[in-house]
């Protein structure tokens, strides 16, 4: 079935704003007997994508609020600095 796919998008106090697709990081299941948790570590860059690249880090740029707009086809997001950036997803 084609079910949605769940998206994260989060910022924080040094003005990245990621976007994570829960189902693209989580570990494949290996049928090699019995493991323990740290047998087969989530690999943190899968699933994870930075929404603006070519942007340095500052706490002058740190996220405080986002929100979706548009019928979730935007999303913006207050920074620290005053300043409102928007998206489209």
């Amino acid at each position: 079935t084609n079910q949605p796919t769940m998206r994260l998008l989060t910022g924080d106090e040094c003005g990245l704003i990621k976007e994570t697709l829960p189902e693209e990081g989580r570990p494949k299941k290996i049928d090699k007997g019995p493991t323990n948790s740290c047998s087969h570590p989530i690999t943190v860059k899968k699933g994870i994508r930075r929404i603006e690249q070519d942007v340095g880090q500052s706490r002058a740029r740190g996220v405080m609020a986002m929100t979706w707009m548009q019928e979730r086809t935007t999303f913006a997001a207050l920074r620290a600095n005053s300043s409102i950036g928007l998206w489209e997803s």
